[in-house]
């Protein structure tokens, strides 16, 4: 599954991202997901791609940016999550 969006289906990229300041790496953003792990995604557990992925019977899509540093091609084949917080058309989305 091939994810493009914001922050309602992001599932880690800006992690990824070295000088970001729009990261959810904390603790309390992973409070009900599976294992407890806090993976990047801006709730308290699964989003709406990880839902519909599960409903569809098909894996949670990988970030792309944790996907770039193997340079095969068959890691975007079965899907990727192009869906940063902070994306938008207009120049305030992020502020």
């Amino acid at each position: 599954m091939f994810i493009f969006g914001d922050s309602l289906v992001d599932v880690g990229n800006n992690n990824h991202l070295k000088f970001s300041l729009n990261k959810a790496d904390f603790p309390h953003y992973g409070i009900d997901f599976p294992n407890k792990v806090y993976t990047g995604r801006f709730s308290n557990g699964k989003n709406a791609a990880d839902f519909l992925a599960e409903k569809v019977s098909l894996p949670t899509s990988p970030t792309y940016l944790s996907r770039i540093s193997n340079k095969s091609n068959e890691n975007f084949l079965n899907g990727v999550s192009f869906a940063p917080r902070g994306a938008g058309i207009f120049n305030d989305t992020d502020k």
